[in-house]
């Protein structure tokens, strides 16, 4: 658990979380979501176990030279809408700094990481509605597969998925 984890640490290190997502949806094939309580009940008690600071301040403190231990900081990558919609008001609620990394071009060509067009290119479904088990070791077949190809192969792979299969791919 997360507790265990950052009970286990050593006193003279500083802790990041990274999170993705905090969204309820049953779609999530590759576990990159927490449930909203999960994530509330998680900041809530990060203060018994250090000083929640922001990620720049860690960042500076350790360019200083200057001591970390017991420092955490909590961060999102990929900036999905949830980061904001859902993530940044229970931070705030709770008092608690987060930064998010967000990444310019899906918001900039609306288009969908690959991860998250994958399980649709595979199944023609989309969020909601996750794929039946069989699908979901498919998916995660091919999420290994094309991690190892650059963007622009698995952008290409993905398109091919989709034409063969009938689907036509969501870009919203």
């Amino acid at each position: 658990t997360l507790a265990e984890r950052l009970r286990g640490r050593r006193s003279s290190a500083a802790a990041v979380l990274v999170y993705h997502r905090v969204d309820a949806a049953a779609h999530d094939p590759f576990g990159q979501a927490v449930k909203p309580e999960t994530f509330e009940r998680q900041l809530g008690m990060l203060g018994q176990f250090g000083n929640v600071i922001p990620a720049s301040d860690l960042v500076e403190r350790l360019a200083a030279g200057r001591p970390v231990g017991g420092s955490i900081a909590v961060t999102f990558d990929d900036g999905y809408a949830d980061n904001l919609e859902t993530a940044v008001p229970i931070a705030a609620r709770l008092g608690v700094p987060i930064t998010v990394f967000v990444t310019t071009q899906t918001v900039l060509t609306g288009t969908p990481f690959w991860w998250d067009a994958l399980p649709t290119a595979l199944t023609g479904e989309g969020s909601p509605g996750a794929p039946n088990a069989a699908d979901a070791v498919t998916i995660e077949q091919w999420h290994l597969a094309l991690r190892r190809e650059t963007a622009s192969r698995r952008a290409a792979l993905l398109e091919e998925i989709t034409t063969r299969a009938g689907y036509r791919r969501r870009t919203d």
